[in-house]
């Protein structure tokens, strides 16, 4: 298995619109070790989200290739599993079926894979909602289920297009915690996870490395960070911690010399 599970080779992709042609990804290289916790950070529009489609096959680069695990991504990607920034359960499945939804696609038997999905709730506290809907469930726990429907796959490759952006400021630190949690205890060695976010004090949280793009235009690379910070990261005590705050400053920096202020 190689150690490198996503590289992205001189990428671009452009997309037409009612103006002409608009470039989301321009000439842009990535190289993401395997087992790492990586963040894409960078204001709205500059083409994170692209970055993070053409990483799932969703998307096809127009020059460069995408590479995963060593070998080129052709289609889509059958390591990966995809968290977005909106809901995608179905609603006319209970949340036991929607956990296992992805084991029956792939004809996993249905007492095993119930099995495994209650495994999973129990593990994310959600054992006593495996009977209820979506629309009966709070944000934050339809989340926790999204992350179970992620995890149950165990796929090596975990991608994320800002999970918790729309959950309140508790909540989303809740989700954080649990997500690192998650990713330590039985996923830190081999799964890799690629995490969209414009959110700065996030991407310090969770992140191993922090890449920071920008459109100009066109999403390209302006600088890329380790976060060498201790886990587990408490976000009252990591504001005072000097790494943090001149980590902070430095993705400040990058991000207004984009034009705009960071949120």
């Amino acid at each position: 298995m190689s150690s490198v599970a996503i590289c992205l080779k001189n990428v671009s992709r452009s997309f037409v619109s009612r103006n002409g042609n608009v470039t989301a990804v321009r000439n842009l290289s990535l190289q993401l070790g395997a087992g790492r916790f990586v963040s894409l950070l960078g204001m709205s529009g500059c083409g994170k989200s692209t970055v993070l489609n053409l990483t799932a096959g969703l998307l096809t680069p127009d020059e460069g290739t995408v590479e995963i695990r060593g070998e080129p991504l052709a289609g889509l990607n059958r390591h990966a599993t995809y968290l977005f920034q909106h809901d995608v359960l179905l609603p006319w499945k209970s949340i036991l079926e929607n956990v296992i939804f992805g084991l029956r696609l792939a004809d996993a038997p249905r007492v095993a894979a119930r099995d495994s999905g209650m495994h999973w709730l129990n593990r994310m506290g959600l054992a006593h909602v495996a009977a209820r809907y979506p629309h009966q469930l709070s944000g934050g726990m339809r989340r926790r289920v999204a992350l179970a429907q992620n995890w149950i796959l165990n796929r090596p490759l975990i991608l994320m297009d800002e999970p918790f952006s729309a959950l309140d400021v508790h909540t989303r630190l809740q989700m954080e915690t649990e997500l690192t949690a998650l990713w330590q205890a039985d996923a830190g060695q081999t799964r890799t996870v690629l995490f969209v976010t414009h959110d700065l004090e996030e991407s310090i949280r969770l992140s191993d490395e922090v890449i920071v793009l920008k459109s100009s235009p066109g999403a390209s690379l302006v600088a890329h960070y380790e976060v060498d910070l201790p886990r587990p990261r408490d976000g009252i005590a990591l504001k005072e911690n000097s790494q943090y705050r001149a980590l902070y400053r430095a993705l400040w920096n990058d991000l207004q010399a984009d034009g705009r202020s960071p949120q």
